[in-house]
């Protein structure tokens, strides 16, 4: 079994009080997709490293 933890950041910013962020769910969603998108695109990167290692462990 593998797993990989990962965080993404958007472009943007947005207020946050109690890890609730402050803001309509339709302003939310875009800074979502864009950290997403982020996140992808890094993942995509390192895969293939991070499948050599395990392979190694196994």
């Amino acid at each position: 079994m593998l797993t990989i933890n990962e965080y993404g950041t958007s472009k943007k910013t947005v207020g946050i009080v109690g890890g609730i962020p402050i803001m309509k769910a339709e302003k939310l969603l875009p800074l979502c997709e864009s950290a997403s998108e982020k996140l992808v695109q890094d993942l995509n990167k390192r895969i293939g490293k991070i499948v050599k290692k395990a392979a190694k462990k196994l």
